[in-house]
C-alpha cells in the first residue's frame, strides 16, 4: 500500500514540476502581451490548455498554434499539442500602456510578437532565413572573403557573429561531405568521384583560412587536413 502512495506522490509531483517548468517556458517564449491575455496555464497528459481572456487574442495564438508548439517544443519536447479556450468570465486585470497592445509585427501585423523583436514569429523567422541565405550566397561565390572585406564594401545587413556562423555551418557540411567522398573511394563504390573529393579538399582548405584560390599550396593543404584524406588527395593528380 505505501508503494502505491509513493507511486502516486511522484506522478503528482512530476505533474506539478512539469506544470511550473511549461509555465516558466510559455513566458519565455511569448511577450507581455500574450501573457496580459492568458488566464490560465496547464499542462497534461502531453498537452498544454491555455485559456485567453479576449476572442482576437485566441484566434492570433491558433493561427500560429504550429509555430508556437515548435518553440515550446524546442525547451520541452514531451509537449505534443496545444489547446485554447477562451475565458471572456476570468480577465486579468490589464497594466495600463502607453501602445504596448496596439503595436503588431511590422510585417505582417500580428500581435504574437516574438520577445523583445518588433516582428512576429512567423516574420523573425522568414527574415533570418533570408539573411542566412544572403550569408550563405557570399560565401559560396566567394569563400576566401572574410567580414572585414565586407565591411569596407559596406555590406551590413547581417552582423559578424551571423556570418562566422554560418561560415562554420558550411564548414562543418563540406567536412561531412568530403569524409562520406573518402568512404566511397575507398569502398570503390560506382559513385566516387577523386576529381570531387579533390575539389572539396581545396574549398574547404580556402574556407577554413580565407585564402584566396591562387595562394593554395600543397603543403597549405597538407598542413589543413588529415593525413588519412592528404594521402588520397595526392594520388591520381587530375
Amino acid at each position: 500500500m505505501q508503494q502505491f502512495k509513493d507511486i502516486v506522490n511522484n506522478f503528482k509531483n512530476k505533474r506539478i514540476k512539469d506544470n511550473f517548468l511549461i509555465n516558466d517556458i510559455y513566458k519565455k517564449v511569448v511577450n507581455e502581451q500574450i501573457l496580459s491575455k492568458t488566464v490560465s496555464i496547464n499542462y497534461k497528459n502531453k498537452e498544454l490548455f491555455l485559456e485567453i481572456s479576449d476572442n482576437a487574442w485566441a484566434n492570433e495564438i491558433l493561427n500560429l498554434k504550429t509555430t508556437l508548439l515548435k518553440k515550446m517544443k524546442e525547451h520541452f519536447s514531451d509537449i505534443k499539442n496545444i489547446k485554447i479556450r477562451v475565458n471572456l468570465n476570468s480577465k486579468k486585470e490589464e497594466k495600463p500602456n502607453n501602445q504596448e497592445n496596439t503595436i503588431g509585427c511590422g510585417l505582417c501585423g500580428s500581435k504574437l510578437l516574438t520577445k523583445g523583436s518588433l516582428y512576429c514569429v512567423v516574420c523573425e523567422n522568414i527574415k533570418e532565413n533570408e539573411k542566412r541565405y544572403q550569408v550563405f550566397k557570399i560565401i559560396k561565390e566567394t569563400p576566401w572573403i572574410s567580414y572585414n572585406d565586407l565591411e569596407i564594401k559596406d555590406q551590413k545587413s547581417f552582423t559578424e557573429q551571423d556570418f562566422y556562423r554560418e561560415k562554420k555551418f558550411q564548414i562543418r557540411k563540406i567536412y561531412d561531405t568530403i569524409n562520406q567522398a573518402y568512404i566511397n573511394l575507398k569502398c570503390n563504390n560506382s559513385n566516387a568521384d577523386l576529381n570531387y573529393f579533390k575539389e572539396k579538399i581545396e574549398e574547404l582548405v580556402i574556407l577554413k583560412l580565407n585564402l584566396q584560390p591562387e595562394r593554395l599550396k600543397e603543403t597549405i593543404i597538407e598542413q589543413n587536413i588529415s593525413l588519412k584524406w592528404y594521402k588520397l588527395y595526392k594520388t591520381n593528380d587530375r
